[in-house]
């Protein structure tokens, strides 16, 4: 049987570095959501399949932020004409 309720996740700055502290615990004086039985499905072909998309919206939203972005420097500094 699964446990139905999520892991408590905290991201804290560490004072001493740049660094963000990750603690991934199991407090359960904590009231969090309860998953639903199709979240409790094992199905490795439809993780890999959801895996695999999330990973293409992601570089698509990525290379279209970032043709944006050149755009957007390219009209404000040079005018448009990548030449200058």
């Amino acid at each position: 049987m699964h446990d139905r309720r999520l892991a408590t996740v905290l991201i804290e700055e560490d004072e001493d570095s740049d660094l963000e502290v990750v603690t991934i615990g199991d407090d359960q004086s904590q009231e969090r959501p309860f998953l639903p039985d199709c979240a409790l499905k094992e199905d490795k072909r439809l993780v890999d399949e959801a895996a695999a998309r999330l990973k293409a919206l992601a570089f698509n939203t990525m290379a279209k932020g970032i043709a944006d972005m050149g755009a957007y420097l390219l009209d404000t500094f040079y005018e448009g004409d990548p030449e200058l």
